[in-house]
């Protein structure tokens, strides 16, 4: 176990120095916020990482984004050290279950999701814990081992509905137990109260801090049947990954998962992996566990892996590709006790036949050895991913943004990198709280809008004729708010709509939209306006490359405007300048490799 103990010291010192001081896309920065503010995430709400995070918010770091890594990379450490025990439980001897979870520590999702914050590594050290429970050399024997595998699948649960996907070898572990104990009554009732104990976290979601009082709330959650609908995911479809009704391509989602388990273990060791499984569901040989775990272990290697891909209903292309991966950790997790034993079997095999004489065991400080170069080895194969993926180029997108938008302006868009990403810098470190940012896909819920109504000062949905959004806008600007839009608009997009509507002018990052009977500037003002909001944006990071996620993303963001005036001088006939502005907005965007 020393050299378990050695690898999961340097796989969290890794995460540790790793762990990035901003938000980064997708959920990171809710959960960056929620750390700090309090509140309610969105569904299933994920209460045992959002109040891990809540509890560990004192952690002496940079920023809230950062505290909230440094939490995430305990829990990664913590991982490595289970799966660790769990396949020296299932038979792997130091040497093999070193190597394998030295490898795994390094991979590209474990290094991902265990340096940001992200509720996949606290998933993923309850499945370790269930899968060393559930051993046959788990460490809990008999009512002991039944009561532990129902709290940790209460606490899965409460932390991310995925865990559910290891009832096969949880329920397996669980029999066990109550025939070991004689008393199968007690133990069944035992199981059962455990696992709603476990469940308890969800009790915080009525309980916490409400939006008016800073906190980051999803949803109305005034009583049991809320929360029910909240844990069940109503708003996103029960069993969908993503609200919109999209067929799912089960051939590009499992090619897309066999490329993700191809990377994290570097190919060849997949086949100890498939020949331990085969080996252990047929003839365990002495010392594994038995053919029970074996099977209940492949079994839910199937149910994370190809069937539960069948609710992935998010193409796995561009940023739908990070948003799917990041589901990829469980099986790949749940590789690391076959690719241990086969490694194992491996190891043995070619040690007995070139020695005569019983092969000694190595020693502990050369296994320890053997398992930090290979975690180093994987982290250095990792790396280059990782800093593409841990760009700081969305926060300072966020933050530009702010620092250019007029007082108390009202900006409309759409992506969870703004919804999240806006809602830190504005309430976990209070940067111009007095913008509205208004994300149009989430208007329809009527939690969103009793939330937006009092800092607008109007209904969301305010009477009369014409498109709702149309409206919103003519009573905005009729306050006198500046109202802008973001860029990221497609056709038949509420972006769209409204530049269809309103006359409009690029102002940085963002579009600005004016009153109905207002005429743009002249184009030459509206480009002396940019040269001069260009000057104030913090673009000192490395430029994202076209492809790199959500930083390339953003990192378009600056250039759509200028390409917007290109075409605008071009069609005034101004060549020159329609040159000089796509060269401006070559520059700014992401770079082409």
């Amino acid at each position: 176990m020393i050299s378990g103990a050695v690898v999961a010291a340097l796989a969290g010192l890794v995460y540790l120095v790793l762990a990035p001081a901003h938000v980064l896309g997708g959920d990171n920065a809710e959960f960056a916020t929620l750390s700090a503010t309090g509140g309610v995430a969105h569904p299933t709400g994920y209460p045992l990482y959002t109040l891990y995070l809540r509890a560990l918010a004192w952690l002496p770091a940079s920023s809230p984004a950062h505290a909230a890594a440094l939490a995430t990379a305990l829990l990664g450490a913590a991982q490595i050290a289970t799966l660790h025990a769990a396949a020296r439980a299932w038979g792997a001897r130091p040497a093999a279950a070193t190597v394998a979870v030295a490898l795994y520590a390094g991979g590209p999702l474990p290094l991902l999701l265990h340096t940001q914050a992200e509720v996949f590594a606290l998933n993923g050290l309850i499945a370790a814990a269930i899968v060393y429970v559930a051993a046959d050399g788990g460490p809990r024997r008999g009512l002991s081992r039944t009561v532990t595998l129902g709290l940790l699948a209460g606490l899965g649960l409460a932390n991310h509905a995925s865990c559910v996907l290891l009832a096969p070898l949880g329920l397996v572990g669980a029999v066990r137990g109550a025939r070991e104990s004689g008393r199968w009554p007690v133990a069944v009732a035992a199981g059962v109260a455990a696992l709603v104990v476990g469940l308890t976290p969800y009790l915080a979601l009525l309980v916490a801090p409400s939006a008016a009082e800073g906190a980051l709330v999803w949803g109305d959650l005034d009583g049991a049947g809320a929360v029910l609908d909240h844990v069940l995911r109503r708003d996103y479809g029960t069993f969908q990954l993503g609200g919109d009704a999209q067929p799912v391509d089960h051939a590009a989602q499992l090619a897309a998962l066999g490329a993700s388990l191809g990377r994290a273990w570097l190919w060849a060791p997949l086949a100890l992996a498939a020949w331990a499984l085969g080996r252990g569901a047929w003839r365990p040989r002495a010392g594994d566990a038995g053919r029970a775990a074996w099977l209940a272990l492949a079994a839910s290697l199937v149910l994370a892996g190809p069937v539960f891909l069948r609710g992935f209903n998010i193409p796995p292309v561009g940023i739908g590709r990070l948003i799917v991966e990041r589901f990829h950790l469980l099986p790949v997790l749940l590789l690391v006790v076959p690719v241990a034993v086969g490694l194992d079997h491996a190891i043995s095999s070619v040690r007995a036949r070139w020695r005569s004489e019983a092969p000694r065991p190595w020693p502990v400080g050369a296994v320890a050895a053997v398992g930090a170069v290979v975690l180093a080895a994987s982290t250095a194969l990792s790396l280059p991913g990782l800093r593409a993926a841990h760009s700081p180029a969305v926060e300072r997108y966020l933050a530009n943004t702010l620092a250019i938008l007029p007082q108390d302006a009202l900006l409309i868009g759409t992506g969870d990198h703004q919804v999240f990403g806006f809602a830190y810098l504005q309430r976990a470190r209070g940067v111009r709280p007095d913008v509205v940012y208004l994300d149009w896909e989430l208007t329809t819920h009527a939690w969103y809008r009793a939330q937006l109504e009092p800092r607008l000062g109007h209904p969301v949905v305010v009477e009369g004729v014409g498109a709702v959004s149309a409206r919103l806008v003519d009573a905005a600007l009729a306050r006198g708010r500046a109202v802008f839009v973001d860029t990221a608009g497609a056709a038949g997009s509420v972006q769209a709509r409204l530049l269809a509507t309103f006359p409009s002018y690029p102002y940085g990052t963002v579009i600005r939209l004016l009153p109905r009977t207002a005429r743009p500037p002249p184009l030459a003002e509206v480009r002396a306006e940019n040269e001069a909001l260009v000057g104030r944006f913090d673009l000192r990071y490395p430029r994202p490359v076209v492809g790199e996620g959500w930083a390339a993303l953003v990192q378009a963001r600056y250039a759509q405007p200028w390409h917007a005036l290109a075409a605008a001088f071009a069609a005034a006939g101004d060549r020159q300048a329609a040159d000089e502005l796509a060269a401006v907005a070559a520059a700014l965007g992401p770079a082409a490799h």
